[in-house]
């Protein structure tokens, strides 16, 4: 009835594959409802919202209702903008559409700077959401009220640990460019809107890896035009690994590129003294997981190979 932005992920609190190079935040809303959001672009390479359907009640998205992104926002020279978020289109301005089974507004907010963003702790973007004529306030919670929210909470963790595009469980519903096969990647692809928490605007290209203690993976390609590119690591859960002490993710700035911007990057468990070291953290396996926003030209397939870590400067 009244929600206010609240982050997503944090250094402590990782879910849903989050990204060093992003920050996000959430509201809960509801489709029969208006809102006005106001912010400002802060300085971000790309700047999304979407709008997840079936997730009220502490359920996981069933489905991306809605998005809207910067190349479609009427933005002020100083960078600020309001979107009004209803069913119905209003007169004027930007324009955020509900659906009935709307549940929740994420935002996406990319940064490709040399120290990823979410280390800059002092840092935050300027975002406000209200509620547009809303209803009276409601009298303290009761026990029932207590117990329902209880129950949210629960609802959302088991939906949470339960959305891993790693898992078994995952079945038909792992996109075709998630490869199971370790060291090796799919041909990139996009989210469907009936998949919920997606991108929209986004290619994605995302493999395990299995590494052994003398062995390392040597990534090659070559970057598309694009808004945003990065490479992170995660654990099985989707959850990365830890960027605070260690270079576990490259957005396009942090790479040394070659010409064309080709890349070559190394996952390894131990510097190996070359550029565009991702650490494991001496980890045996893990998930490789690629991002690609709003791309020009075609996104190529990465090239990964084994190679043993004395052979990666030969390599």
């Amino acid at each position: 009835e009244r929600p206010d932005w609240t982050p997503y992920v944090a250094p402590a609190r990782k879910l849903l594959g989050d990204n060093p190079d992003a920050l996000y935040y959430f509201a809960p809303v509801r489709g029969d409802r208006s809102y006005r959001i106001r912010g400002n672009l802060a300085g971000a390479t790309f700047t999304s919202f979407t709008v997840e359907g079936g997730s009220a009640g502490g359920n996981a998205a069933a489905s991306s209702t809605g998005a809207l992104d910067d190349t479609h926002m009427a933005v002020d020279p100083d960078g600020n903008y309001e979107i009004i978020a209803s069913a119905t289109r209003p007169a004027t301005g930007n324009w955020l559409q509900l659906a009935p089974d709307s549940g929740q507004i994420t935002t996406r907010h990319y940064y490709e700077s040399r120290n990823c963003i979410v280390n800059q702790t002092a840092f935050q973007v300027p975002l406000r959401i209200e509620a547009i004529a809303p209803p009276p306030l409601p009298p303290a919670p009761d026990d029932p009220e207590i117990a329902r929210r209880i129950a949210t909470v629960s609802r959302f963790v088991g939906a949470m640990l339960a959305m891993t595009l790693a898992s078994a469980s995952a079945g038909d519903r792992t996109p075709a460019w998630f490869s199971r096969v370790p060291n090796v990647f799919n041909a990139p692809g996009q989210w469907s809107s009936e998949t919920g928490y997606g991108n929209l605007h986004a290619h994605y290209c995302a493999a395990p890896f299995v590494l052994r203690p003398d062995e390392a993976l040597l990534i090659e390609g070559e970057l598309p035009q694009c808004r945003f590119a990065n490479l992170v690591l995660w654990n099985r859960y989707m959850q990365s690994f830890d960027y605070t002490r260690r270079q576990v993710s490259l957005n396009r700035s942090q790479m040394v590129l070659g010409d064309g911007g080709s890349y070559r990057l190394i996952v390894a468990h131990r510097d190996p003294g070359v550029p565009n070291w991702l650490d494991t953290e001496g980890r045996a396996s893990g998930l490789m997981y690629w991002r690609f926003l709003l791309a020009t030209t075609a996104v190529p397939t990465p090239r990964a190979r084994l190679v043993k870590f004395a052979d990666i400067a030969a390599a």
